[in-house]
């Protein structure tokens, strides 16, 4: 899971929760065809699934029938990169997005990350502050009554009742000016408070300050909230009322009380329900009108299954879908590995496939880049035409297939003559002659693929012959063994890393680059 595609996932579980809102939130199925302890609990299912569905759609395969439409990319192109890393030594430059055959600088993505690590940072203070508020009044309050792990307390600071629940034990904190209050009965003030206990609500509401806290500035989850919140209030109504201990008049008179305590009451304390919460404007008119209606009979238990299935399945298809809006090109260090664990199996023992941060940068260049993914690909395609022929060779010489990466280090498959070398393995004159290849104005026996093959088996087993080791065989196709045997002996070690280290090379990278081509060969789908 990269952290571009872990952000889209989110943001696309926000777009969700904003959009499905107005749809659903709102729509008369949720507010008419359903009591309000049914509309709550799909209210609070849908809310769940938005936030965590597209998280859990990142460890699903990738679907098949959509197109991403943006790629991640290590850097623009593979020269880019090589050059960036050469100045600077910094293992791996900024990420780059292509959106639409566009290039997007990734400056803009550092700083909505600095925006949205700032937002964080002042709801979570934000948070941390109301917590102490609730600290504070928890230990000024004082017990009332106990009952099994429910404690009734008081407190003068207070104007309207709230619930609070941590592990272990749940609260119901009265205003003291309630329970001397005339006209409204604090019993129904305990009941409506203790029913949001028995409805989870006081464990709901600490998820509710989780999400607001992080994603508070999506305007469609703030509406999920409070909807949540005012369908808690009707389910407590609902609840209260049909158990027959509680008048609808003396319940009415009881809120319209409240409301007159609550005034000048902005919100409940952090991680608490309370009655001031549902006791304001239009909403208290409709919770009173509900109170005296003709009550409806409640959907059967079908429909409310086959809601909740449909909203799953919605949420869940579009999660699914999200999946490949974007997708990292990167490889990550466990990507390698895993990849190179399959190309070691298929080398049996033959060839050694390590992975390193060199051979992790090499990785990254080639299917990393968009230049480095298309060349490797058209080097696959081409070494189609020689692949029969070589392998041939290689099996004659007893030597291990994983060799048929050289060439796509070497020429990417290409036969053609290039300044002082040619041939799919790119021999140089000299080295040419001293295999038997002729070499002069009127025949050039490297652009013979039979031939060119032929010696550059001889010369890649007789490095092997003389150092007893591949990447010090490699070393010295491409450096000369004089150069490898001076490294070993400067610096007593036969490990090609730490003679690549010392300077004793031609091309720092070639030995990265050809076992990067070993484990694209064995993981070719990877470049899909």
């Amino acid at each position: 899971m990269s952290g571009w595609e872990l952000a889209v996932q989110i943001l696309l579980g926000q777009l969700l929760l904003a959009i499905s809102w107005p749809l659903v939130g709102r729509s008369s199925i949720l507010a008419g065809r359903l009591r309000a302890r049914q509309s709550l609990r799909l209210a609070q299912v849908l809310v769940v699934l938005a936030l965590s569905l597209p998280l859990g759609a990142m460890f699903l395969p990738r679907p098949g029938f959509s197109v991403s439409t943006a790629q991640v990319w290590s850097a623009p192109s593979m020269k880019v990169a090589e050059s960036v890393l050469r100045a600077s030594t910094v293992p791996s430059a900024l990420p780059e997005l292509s959106a639409g055959g566009t290039r997007v600088s990734p400056a803009w993505f550092w700083a909505l990350l600095a925006a949205c690590l700032a937002a964080f940072t002042w709801s979570a203070l934000r948070l941390r502050t109301q917590w102490v508020q609730l600290s504070v009044v928890m230990r000024a309050s004082h017990l009332v009554r106990r009952i099994g792990r429910v404690e009734i307390r008081a407190h003068e600071g207070i104007v309207t009742p709230f619930a609070y629940w941590r592990p272990g034990r749940a609260y119901v904190v009265l205003p003291t000016a309630l329970l001397a209050r005339e006209g409204c009965d604090w019993r129904i003030a305990v009941r409506h408070e203790l029913q949001h206990h028995r409805q989870g609500d006081t464990q709901w509401v600490h998820l509710e300050a989780a999400a607001h806290a992080v994603f508070g500035w999506n305007p469609g989850l703030r509406a999920w909230l409070r909807t949540v919140t005012n369908l808690q209030e009707f389910a407590c109504d609902e609840a209260l009322l049909a158990s027959s201990r509680v008048s609808p008049r003396a319940y009415a008179r009881c809120l319209i009380e409240a409301a007159q305590l609550g005034l000048n009451f902005r919100a409940p304390l952090v991680g608490t329900t309370s009655m001031a919460s549902g006791v304001s404007g239009p909403l208290l008119r409709r919770r009173v009108d509900s109170m005296f209606a003709k009550k409806q009979p409640g959907a059967s238990r079908w429909l409310v299954w086959t809601l909740g299935t449909w909203m799953a399945f919605s949420i869940g298809g579009a999660a699914y879908a999200g999946r490949a809006v974007v997708r990292d090109r990167r490889v990550t260090l466990e990507d390698a590995q895993r990849m190179a664990q399959t190309a070691t199996e298929a080398a049996k023992g033959k060839f050694p496939v390590v992975v390193n941060e060199a051979v992790l940068r090499q990785l990254n260049l080639y299917v990393g880049t968009p230049d480095g993914r298309a060349y490797m690909r058209d080097s696959l395609a081409r070494m189609k035409t020689y692949r029969a022929g070589i392998t041939a060779k290689i099996h004659e010489y007893g030597l291990p297939e994983e060799l048929l990466a050289v060439p796509i280090t070497e020429s990417g498959y290409r036969n053609f003559k290039h300044r002082r070398v040619a041939g799919l393995w790119m021999f140089i004159e000299d080295t040419a002659r001293a295999y038997n290849l002729r070499v002069d104005e009127s025949t050039d026996d490297r652009l013979d693929v039979e031939l060119e093959t032929d010696a550059a088996m001889r010369l890649l087993g007789a490095d092997y012959l003389r150092f007893q080791d591949w990447g010090l065989a490699l070393m010295a196709y491409n450096a000369g063994e004089v150069r490898v045997q001076k490294g070993i002996d400067a610096t007593g070690s036969r490990d090609p890393w730490k003679l690549i280290e010392a300077g004793f090379q031609g091309d720092a990278d070639y030995l990265a680059k050809v076992i990067a081509a070993v484990i694209l060969l064995r993981n070719p789908t990877c470049l899909d």
